[in-house]
């Protein structure tokens, strides 16, 4: 009968198998040659694998540094078995949550956990989504800081004093300009704005008003403001636009408000994107 050669092992030994397209994957093949290593396609099997890790390996190389999540599923839906399938997941896994934390929103975590229910960051994820429902206002407390707030206004409109003062602790971090204001500071620009020129103020508060609470329990707002004044000398009206943005603690005193001059155009909405 003669000697046994590699080619006749391939055909008297174990069954040959084809290769067809259900195999025509990296861990397929590679399951092909280790279960036919005597088949008659082992170098097919073994060629088409060097060409598919090559392709997977050039696939990845060309994402691998991406900051882009859709890079690296867009890897996964070419090489769903790839060599670096893993480590693209893993990508996507710490690149959609890198997006979640910079937004900071419920609906971001929200997202987040859909996307990655077992994800690395899901524990994270609950409770930071958790933190920021338990920082919303209620209707009530948001319905409380935009009455204070209008109350001030009202105080500086019609230049009451002693109602301006009552909204401030006896020390101010911030009003406008002057860091680490007082009471006396207060006085000092309430008599500045409404000075022997001016024969009528008046402050109109928009209806953007918009407010949050942070981990210390102090309250942030913002909304947009029309303030005009008439000169007695010439009965000139002006007015200036402004965003106004304020920390209230959280028994209502304002701790900081600043103002900043903007259009008629800009301040519109504008209050939505000003709490922080």
């Amino acid at each position: 009968s003669g000697p046994v050669t590699p080619s006749s092992r391939r055909v008297v030994g174990r069954p040959s198998s084809r290769i067809n397209s259900a195999n025509l994957s990296i861990p397929a093949l590679a399951a092909f040659l280790c279960d036919y290593p005597d088949g008659n396609y082992f170098e097919q099997a073994d060629s088409l694998l060097w060409a598919l890790r090559a392709a997977d390996d050039g696939a990845w190389a060309r994402v691998a540094l991406s900051a882009d999540a859709e890079d690296f599923r867009s890897y996964l839906v070419q090489h769903p078995e790839g060599l670096h399938a893993h480590a693209a997941e893993q990508k996507i896994d710490s690149l959609d949550w890198e997006r979640a934390v910079l937004e900071n929103t419920e609906e971001a975590y929200a997202a987040y956990l859909q996307a990655h229910p077992d994800g690395s960051y899901a524990a994270d994820a609950q409770a930071m989504g958790q933190a920021l429902e338990a920082l919303k206002l209620s209707a009530e407390e948001e319905a409380q800081v935009e009455l204070t707030m209008e109350a001030y206004c009202r105080a500086v409109q019609n230049n009451d004093e002693n109602a301006l003062l009552s909204f401030f602790p006896e020390v101010i971090g911030q009003y406008f300009e002057i860091r680490n204001a007082t009471k006396d500071d207060v006085l000092g620009k309430q008599r500045a704005l409404y000075n022997g020129n001016i024969l009528n103020l008046t402050v109109a508060v928009g209806d953007d008003l918009v407010a949050s609470r942070d981990e210390s329990g102090d309250f942030h707002t913002a909304f947009s403001a029309e303030v005009s004044y008439v000169h007695a000398d010439s009965g000139k009206e002006d007015r200036t636009n402004l965003i106004i943005r304020a920390v209230l603690s959280p028994d209502l005193k304002i701790k900081t408000l600043t103002a900043e001059e903007t259009t008629p155009d800009e301040a519109e909405g504008e209050g939505k994107a000003a709490v922080h």
